[in-house]
């Protein structure tokens, strides 16, 4: 899976705050504690919680399936 960073910031920047340089992309949606941290590969670090189930609803939520 390839992600483009450019038009995902572009999407996200309406949600929260972005921060990209070329290999990845951290994104803090607003009114949360939670940071997600994106490869271009696919990749996914969810930083605010230690629950897997939210983890991954919050990677669908703003990056999709």
């Amino acid at each position: 899976m390839q992600l483009s960073l450019e038009e995902l910031s572009t999407r996200l920047a309406s949600s929260g705050n972005v921060r990209r340089n070329p290999f990845l992309l951290v994104f803090h949606p607003e009114h949360t504690q939670f940071e997600l941290t994106i490869f271009a590969d696919g990749r996914v670090i969810v930083g605010g919680t230690e629950e897997i189930p939210l983890a991954r609803s919050l990677v669908s939520r703003y990056i999709g399936q």
